[in-house]
């Protein structure tokens, strides 16, 4: 009779835990659900970029293309209408595909582009375009160092001739006011281009 009685009550018991855990299992089903209903709805129109663009270049409708993302806590870095962009300035290199950064456009007058001719000892080896840089200039005379603009993007790197003789000229979008100091600089010979590595 004992045992009778063990069984009938170790039954329910396994019927209680079956429900508890089909019960928990339709809960955190729901709550998935509900996340991912969430989460679509809080998607929003953004634009991308539909070509590679240099710096300097004045955007145009051509350029852009509308998609719709999660940008969650980001949504207010980025452009979400073209008219908001057209007729802008890439303030750097954008690439094929890119989200638009409201800090990465501007209007034309805000960046002047400037022309560095520089001998290979002067330049990074592994500079390209779009790499972010600090420009240097050396006093001959006292042999001290000054860094003349921090965080300055490379619009355009080009190797001039090979072997020693070579020279690399690399081209930088500069704001109006640094022009006449990155020029005058540049004519000494003495400027050192320092490649930022994150």
């Amino acid at each position: 009779m004992k045992t009778k009685s063990v069984k009938t009550n170790i039954l329910p018991d396994r019927r209680k835990i079956f429900i508890v855990f089909g019960i928990i299992l339709i809960l955190i089903s729901m709550t998935l659900i509900y996340q991912s209903l969430r989460k679509a709805s809080a998607r929003t129109t953004t634009v991308v970029v539909m070509r590679d663009l240099p710096t300097g270049k004045l955007i145009e409708d051509s350029d852009l293309k509308v998609i719709s993302v999660d940008l969650a806590s980001a949504a207010g870095s980025y452009y979400t209408v073209k008219s908001e962009i057209i007729g802008k300035s890439a303030l750097r290199n954008l690439y094929a595909g890119e989200l638009i950064a409201i800090s990465s456009l501007g209007e034309r007058k805000d960046l002047r582009t400037v022309a560095l001719k520089l001998s290979l000892g002067r330049v990074p080896p592994d500079l390209k375009v779009n790499d972010w840089v600090d420009i240097w200039w050396t006093d001959l005379d006292t042999n001290k160092s000054i860094n003349l603009l921090k965080n300055i993007n490379t619009s355009q790197v080009i190797q001039d001739g090979t072997g020693y003789a070579s020279t690399i000229t690399v081209v930088v979008a500069v704001p109006p006011h640094q022009v006449a100091t990155l020029i005058a600089a540049a004519r000494t010979e003495a400027i050192d281009l320092v490649k930022h590595e994150n």
